[in-house]
């Protein structure tokens, strides 16, 4: 038969809404039952997933402790985003982050080298990578510039960067001194 009667994702979408109301209001002990919120008993919920934050994992512990058929699991998109978190804090790599993002933003804030780059230099396909989470997005898009790394030098070496505008700036002589440096 089934383990849990009508729609799950709707219960767990639910479900998950009373517990982030609650947890931000600080009062999750005193639930006495989802029913109260025209959710099923607590028997039907087995598993509550949330962030991996001090008060959660003080709320989960308590949720545990009040529902013993309850679990409670930390999130593992907000745990891999605090592990990417502290990869940044390791000098390199922030600066390795840090370059990353004034190539994009040098590129991203000015429509006419932004078309350049995708029309001439990497197919139209986009240098940003959103993902699940802010800091999951840095590694992406990071990962996206090593992947057009070939284009956007190609695109610093190019006539029409050299006779631009842009090119004189000196935040655009910065960008271009990143990417066309051996270590990009």
């Amino acid at each position: 038969g089934k383990c849990c009667p009508g729609n799950t994702l709707v219960l767990a979408l639910q479900l998950y809404f009373v517990l982030f109301v609650c947890l931000a209001l600080n009062f999750i002990y005193v639930l006495p039952s989802p029913n109260l919120f025209g959710l099923p008993d607590w028997k039907m919920v087995f598993q509550v997933i949330t962030e991996n934050t001090p008060s959660h994992q003080a709320a989960g512990k308590m949720l545990e402790e009040k529902r013993r058929n309850l679990f409670w699991t930390p999130c593992a998109a907000y745990c891999i985003d605090q592990m990417l978190s502290d990869f940044v804090k390791i000098k390199w790599v922030g600066e390795c982050l840090e370059k990353g993002q004034r190539i994009t933003k040098f590129i991203y804030n000015r429509m006419w080298l932004l078309t350049l780059m995708k029309k001439e230099f990497t197919g139209w396909q986009e240098l940003l990578r959103p993902s699940v989470t802010r800091c999951a997005s840095n590694f992406t898009t990071l990962q996206s510039l090593l992947d057009h790394r070939v284009g956007l030098k190609r695109m610093f070496q190019s006539n029409k960067w050299l006779s631009s505008r842009f090119s004189k700036l000196e935040e655009g002589k910065e960008v271009e001194k990143i990417v066309l440096s051996v270590s990009f």
